[in-house]
């Protein structure tokens, strides 16, 4: 009979980090509404808009947002449609 060995890990650890990592400093994010000024804070665990800035700033660079609206055009059909 032959004898068991020991299976490897799968997924060695990798090395144990014991200082909590730094936030970086503000710093400005362009949106379509005007730059944001974007801030880490440690405190909260759920912030209000989260990482909405830099999907925005993504959007607004990547003109992925205006080529959507460009082919998808809005028409107002409604009485109470405002003038354009």
């Amino acid at each position: 009979m032959s004898a068991i060995k020991p299976v490897p890990a799968l997924h060695p650890k990798g090395e144990a980090s014991s200082t909590p990592g730094s936030f970086p400093p503000p710093h400005r994010v362009d949106t379509f509404g005007g730059s944001v000024e974007v801030r880490w804070e440690p405190a909260p665990a759920v912030t209000r808009h989260g990482l909405l800035a830099y999907f925005l700033d993504f959007l607004k660079t990547s003109n992925t947002w205006t080529e959507f609206v460009d082919s998808c055009p809005l028409t107002y059909s409604s009485p109470n449609a405002p003038l354009r």
